[in-house]
């Protein structure tokens, strides 16, 4: 629904009622304002909520992974295993939003647009620590009390975690015509955010008896730079005639990942270190596209994203598993597969 207390004032609002037979009934919504001070400036705010109840998969995850030397084990958060190490079932995920910004129309060809935002979400749903005697000594009681050997590893999910975002970003784009030479669309794009955790799980008496937290630093430290601080996108479609030419470099900024070792070093850099901490940004990527209009029907275009092959960080070598000799990291903006091209076909009738 959109009213329109002044000719330029808009104000806009949208709610929904969800009912989840397992979490109860969640009411969500969002309002929206505009407000146009002259043709070439404009204020903007927006605040709303969101409701995620866990998902069946998460509730019910279940893996077992052989590392050579010892067995990782994730159990469904109402088993046994994971019971009797103090889980507590899944609550829904919560958020609360606001924003804040303005529009520019510099000229009839170049826009900018500036925006703050926050979001805070409550009982974010993650992987509890991972439970190993060689990480906590002492643990291995654990394990054994829930019928795995004692050099075992077992998690499972929990509601890790409060958190609250705050960033910026900003998005400049306009249109050059170049005559004979056709025209190109242009934009540039930057956003910064930083995160912070509010709250924590408490740890349950049965791992706080044996310095298991259930909720590690290292979890911590991932939570809060699940995404990279800062991102630049600069992205031009040049048009001529048939043919449209798409170049795209993005940059992603400073991105810190921490892990856990299969076993404490005791000697080297990272001797008596139980979270290691290594960075995986400051990557730059180049995505390009042609297409080629045949006629009105057909299009035909090829692309490769990850033009130059760029690849992530490798892990520091105590956190390899035992049978493996490198390895990158794959939980940051880009993988290990380098380059992918692609040619197709679009037709339209």
């Amino acid at each position: 629904m959109t009213v329109y207390p002044l000719d330029n004032w808009s104000v806009s609002a949208a709610g929904r009622v969800e009912d989840y037979s397992d979490f109860g009934t969640a009411t969500i919504g969002r309002l929206s304002t505009r407000f146009e001070i002259s043709p070439a400036i404009a204020l903007r705010g927006t605040i709303g909520n969101a409701f995620q109840a866990p998902t069946l998969a998460t509730i019910n995850y279940q893996a077992q992974v052989n590392f050579g030397t010892y067995i990782a084990f994730s159990f469904p958060v109402s088993s046994p295993e994971a019971l009797a190490l103090g889980s507590q079932p899944l609550r829904p995920e919560k958020s609360d939003n606001i924003g804040l910004g303005a529009v520019f129309t510099l000229s009839d060809r170049i826009h900018l647009t500036v925006d703050a935002y926050q979001i805070k979400v409550k009982d974010r749903v993650s992987l509890s620590t991972t439970i190993r005697d060689a990480i906590y000594p002492g643990a291995a009681a654990l394990l054994t009390s829930v019928g795995l050997e004692p050099d075992a590893a077992i998690n499972y999910f929990i509601n890790a975690a409060n958190t609250r975002t705050r960033g910026v970003e900003a998005v400049l784009d306009g249109l050059i015509d170049l005559n004979e030479m056709g025209r190109l669309k242009w934009a540039l794009s930057g956003n910064y955010n930083r995160t912070k955790l509010t709250g924590l799980a408490p740890t349950s008496s049965v791992l706080a008896a044996f310095n298991v937290p259930v909720f590690s630093l290292a979890d911590q430290r991932n939570l809060e730079n699940r995404s990279p601080r800062s991102k630049v996108v600069f992205d031009a479609i040049w048009s001529i005639g048939a043919f449209d030419l798409n170049v795209r470099e993005t940059y992603y900024g400073k991105t810190i990942r921490y892990g856990t070792p299969t076993t404490i070093p005791t000697t080297g850099p990272y001797a008596g270190m139980r979270e290691i901490g290594y960075g995986i940004g400051k990557i730059f990527v180049t995505d390009l596209n042609v297409n080629y209009r045949v006629n009105d029907t057909f299009t035909l275009s090829a692309s490769a994203n990850n033009l130059f092959a760029q690849k992530p960080t490798l892990l520091p070598t105590p956190l390899l598993q035992p049978i493996q000799a490198w390895a990158y990291d794959e939980s940051g903006p880009i993988s290990s597969d380098g380059t992918f091209f692609a040619i197709g076909l679009q037709a339209k009738f």
